[in-house]
Parts: C-alpha cells; structure tokens; sequence
C-alpha cells in the first residue's frame, strides 16, 4: 500500500510539474504582433494594404514575385550542393585547401547573388508603383527590413 502511495504523489508531483512547464511556454511564446517576424502571405496582405494596390498593380506583383521565388529557389539549391561538396571534403585524410577554398568562394558569390536578387525585386516593386505609392513603399521597406533583421532563436549545437 505504501507503494501506490507513493507512485500516486510522484504521478501528481510530474502532472503538476508538466502543466508548470507548459503554462511558462505558453505564456514566454506568446509575443506581441509587432515582436513576430512575418510569414510571405502576410507580407503580402500587409504590402497590398499600405500601398492600397490596384488589382493590376497586385498581378504584376504576383509575377514579381514569382520570378524572384523561382531565382532564390536555385540559388539555394546551388548553396545546398556546394554545402555538400565542402563537408564531403572532410571525409578526406588531408583536406583539399584550394577546393575549399574555391567552394567558400562559390558560397559567397551565392549569398551576394542573393542579396542581389532580392534587392533587384525590390526596385522591380518599387517601380510598378505610382508616384503616391512610392514613400508608402519607403515606409514598408524601412518596416519590412528591420523585421527580417530581427535576431531569430540562437541555433542549435
């Protein structure tokens, strides 16, 4: 008998314990909207809002983005090959310093490409916009890029 007592306080103790931990989750998850980094589609939503976009101006829009999705899509496939290639060389005795260093070159030519892309898209935005959607525009970008600076979750080791 004394066995299922104590079995029944230690069900108890970890029952409390559980609900303890996730109350402090709930509660340490629960950011405010402006403390959240955006997904796409609320970009989007946000974007076609502030900028009281027509529905033309919304299509080529949607083909802006399209191309700039399909240009990021093979940059980072291009970026998981050579990161494949530079941790394939760490299965050999002595490590190839001129190829690493020419995919680490490769992987910064990727990542500047990148940023060039993305950049690009942004004037192609920009550009489709009347001269009152313009500092509207400013005001999103200036809003926009300080959410994506935003630090994320430390990575994991």
């Amino acid at each position: 008998m004394r066995t299922d007592r104590f079995y029944k306080v230690v069900i108890v103790l970890l029952l409390l314990l559980n609900m303890g931990t996730l109350g402090y989750l709930w509660k340490s998850g629960n950011a405010g909207p402006a403390d959240m980094p955006m997904s796409p589609p609320q970009h989007d939503r946000m974007l076609a809002q502030k900028l009281h976009m027509t529905e033309a101006q919304l299509d080529q829009f949607r083909m802006l983005k399209e191309e700039h999705h399909g240009q990021m899509m093979k940059l980072h496939e291009q970026a998981r090959q050579l990161h494949v290639a530079l941790f394939a060389l760490l299965k050999e005795r002595n490590v190839d310093t001129v190829a690493k260093n020419n995919i680490l070159r490769a992987l910064q030519q990727n990542s500047d490409q990148k940023e060039r892309v993305t950049f690009e898209h942004f004037v192609k935005l920009r550009s489709i916009l009347t001269p009152d959607q313009q500092p509207l525009f400013d005001d999103f970008v200036e809003e926009f890029s300080r959410r994506i600076m935003q630090p994320g979750p430390e990575p994991r080791p």
